[in-house]
């Protein structure tokens, strides 16, 4: 081994510092939370913009028989995009701070509640909207107005066929959805789980 060598300068050769590893579950939550910042930002544009479109054309809503409730949908998907966007700022802040982890592990449980009422909330609106009776409704509407000639046996039927496959097609898109916004606030609460383990008695609020 060299000798160590001391002059004005200082040590030769020079001692750095030893650099500690980052704690485990860290690069996790970094990402997961860099992914939630974007897609909640992106999130709350998209939704500012279907609520605009859905002021606009609320007559025609009336007209159809559409109820306003449907408003009521894209206010909550403003509320859990602007809920990603937060959990994602401070995943991404406390990614390196082992004394924050089980902030970390009750951001990401908040967030999967956050993902089933959404799934909740938009089976119980546009279900209705979407049975046969409700598009039966709409149908003959556009019948009585003259843009569309169709009989009652064929709205009743169309009705029928149209009903099931959106319905269908609604809540099936609506359950994988919500079962990948939970991807990543389960790998929130893994990570923040990894963290708190290595960390010890550390306790974070």
């Amino acid at each position: 081994m060299a000798d160590v060598i001391y002059n004005s300068y200082g040590q030769y050769p020079p001692q750095y510092p030893r650099r500690e590893p980052p704690p485990p579950g860290k690069r996790m939550i970094l990402v997961c939370g860099i992914i939630l910042a974007i897609s909640g930002g992106m999130g709350i544009l998209s939704s500012i913009s279907m609520l605009a479109v859905s002021q606009a054309t609320m007559e025609l809503y009336r007209w159809l028989g559409i109820p306003d409730i449907l408003t009521y949908l894209y206010v909550w998907s403003l509320f859990s995009t602007a809920a990603c966007l937060a959990v994602g700022l401070l995943g991404i802040k406390f990614s390196g701070m082992p004394e924050r982890a089980k902030s970390i592990i009750i951001m990401g449980a908040a967030l999967i509640v956050v993902q089933i009422a959404g799934l909740i909330i938009s089976i119980a609106i546009l279900n209705p909207m979407l049975s046969a009776g409700s598009l039966n409704g709409y149908f003959n509407t556009l019948a009585g107005s003259g843009m569309w000639e169709v009989t009652d046996a064929a709205a009743d039927i169309g009705a029928n066929v149209v009903s099931t496959v959106i319905t269908g097609a609604v809540t099936a898109g609506a359950i994988i959805g919500a079962g990948f916004g939970c991807v990543l606030p389960i790998l929130y609460i893994v990570g923040g789980s990894k963290m708190r383990t290595a960390a010890g008695p550390v306790e974070g609020l």
